[in-house]
């Protein structure tokens, strides 16, 4: 994964940007801190795609729709997986270019990893 820009909060190193999804006390806070637009960035998107449809009460649309490729089977499904990753991305974190997204398939499961620039 790399980052298109440094943002100048990057360099300050008393500034916080946001939570963790680590949710580990490190050495000064009580939750792990992220420091710099990217390390922000990766937390925003990892939670995004980690997050179902409707599991959110107040915000039922945030999320992807994975699940429903559980079963599914033929050569389409790499396709799908990718389509739904980069739609839910580009809905809910515009800020985010997807640079590539790998899907790997074997008899019992399915890998997704994306490479991503931050605008």
């Amino acid at each position: 994964m790399t980052a298109s820009k440094i943002h100048i909060n990057d360099f300050q190193p008393n500034i916080y940007i946001g939570f963790s999804t680590n949710l580990e006390p490190d050495q000064n806070n009580f939750f792990s801190l992220t420091k710099t637009q990217f390390d922000q960035t990766k937390e925003n998107l990892t939670n995004l795609l980690n997050t179902e449809q409707g599991e959110r009460i107040m915000n039922p649309t945030y999320g992807r729709r994975l699940k429903r490729f559980v079963f599914e089977q033929g050569d389409n499904l790499e396709n799908g997986i990718t389509d739904e990753i980069e739609m839910t991305i580009h809905n809910w974190m515009p800020e985010v270019n997807i640079d590539n997204i790998d899907i790997k398939r074997d008899e019992n499961a399915v890998e997704a990893r994306w490479y991503f620039l931050r605008r």
